[in-house]
């Protein structure tokens, strides 16, 4: 019988279909995501502590994720959803139009991306977090089992005043 099974193909035999060839990633790209997944700022690495081993809403998040040409800060896969952080050299003009560049790139490709400023992240985790939630459950849609009664916790999403926000698709961006 075994005979039988290794005459078989491997798509007879349910292997092999479906599969696809990764391609290559850049090795000049992949070496910078790892000098950055080794050296994080300090507002990476306090986001990272609160995203990492599914910790925050039971959603698997990637740091310093490669979607060439970009290395993507933080990513959820499950949700097509981007987290940016921003220090001080996003603030210029120039930068903002880069940025804006990425983000509409990704925006092409189904991705959203949500940007905060570092000092936000160290000062206010909490308000990042909120934020973060509520883009979260406007990009996952309502939930297939609501609460009974209106019972449960209710997510109250506010703007980052002194922080910079942006919705990939929506434009909604403040500094």
């Amino acid at each position: 019988m075994s005979r039988q099974i290794e005459s078989l193909s491997l798509r007879e035999r349910g292997r092999g279909e479906g599969r696809s060839q990764k391609l290559p990633l850049p090795p000049e790209l992949l070496a910078f995501a790892r000098s950055l997944r080794q050296q994080p700022p300090d507002a990476e690495q306090r986001m990272w502590s609160l995203l990492r081993d599914r910790r925050f809403l039971s959603r698997k998040f990637r740091r310093q994720y490669l979607f060439p040409p970009y290395v993507l800060d933080f990513y959820c896969d499950e949700l097509k959803l981007a987290v940016e952080l921003d220090g001080g050299q996003h603030a210029g003009e120039t930068a903002s139009a880069m940025d804006e560049l990425r983000s509409g790139y990704l925006r092409k490709k189904g991705i959203q991306v949500v940007r905060y400023w570092n000092h936000d992240v160290l000062r206010d985790p909490e308000g990042v977090l909120q934020d973060l939630m509520g883009q979260m459950q406007l990009r996952a849609g309502p939930s297939p089992q609501p609460s009974p009664g209106g019972r449960g916790r209710k997510a109250v999403v506010s703007s980052l005043g002194k922080g910079r926000h942006e919705v990939s698709g929506e434009g909604a961006r403040s500094k």
